[in-house]
């Protein structure tokens, strides 16, 4: 019991001393001649305080010690009722969130299965369609053609892109091997220089 009213008194103190602002512990205590360590350690909820300095802080804010009490079990009643709202609202938006994601599974795979009942019917169709002497048969048959032809355009350029390459390298080789031939050509014409004058 005893430490339900420090809780409720010491709510009732943090909601005044929030209300008057700054300095206002310091103002409690020089005008309640109260010890500043002390009052510290009882905003900070380390000690409870005696009844006599309780009445002298209700008095410094113009309330009872019971006002204070009521005010106190008020706020804490609005926190407990916050805090359950909250945790309420993450229920909420997890089980929201799960309900979601199930129903977008449920959709996917229900159109998924839509595709996979029809996929025979559709191939048969086709090969009806194709089988067939109309417009749309030979249409789908160039359509057909011109897909693998544009796969094998699609072939020619990779390998001409990979010949490209090659080339590419070779150059530079052939650039390299001219670059030394020419260091050596240029050494072996030093040495003869030399060996010329030593004659």
């Amino acid at each position: 019991m005893a430490q339900l009213v420090s809780k409720q008194f010491h709510a009732a103190l943090t909601h005044f001393l929030s209300e008057e602002g700054r300095g206002a512990q310091a103002r409690l205590a020089l005008e309640q001649q109260i010890d500043r360590g002390y009052l510290n350690a009882i905003i900070k909820g380390r000690k409870a305080g005696s009844d006599k300095i309780r009445e002298k802080i209700a008095d410094h804010f113009g309330v009872t010690f019971e006002d204070m009490l009521s005010l106190g079990r008020r706020i804490l009643d609005g926190e407990k009722g916050r805090d359950v709202c909250e945790e309420l609202v993450e229920e909420t938006k997890a089980v929201s969130g799960e309900l979601h994601k199930n129903l977008v599974d449920f959709e996917s795979h229900r159109q998924e299965q839509e595709i996979l009942d029809d996929f025979p019917e559709k191939i048969a169709m086709a090969v009806k369609i194709l089988g067939s002497n109309s417009a749309y048969g030979d249409f789908l048959v160039s359509l057909n053609k011109l897909l693998q032809a544009s796969q094998e355009v699609d072939a020619v350029k990779r390998e001409n892109d990979a010949v490209k390459e090659d080339n590419l390298k070779l150059k530079k080789k052939v650039s390299e091997l001219e670059e030394r031939l020419a260091s050596v050509e240029k050494m072996l014409t030093g040495e003869n220089k030399n060996a010329r004058k030593i004659v």
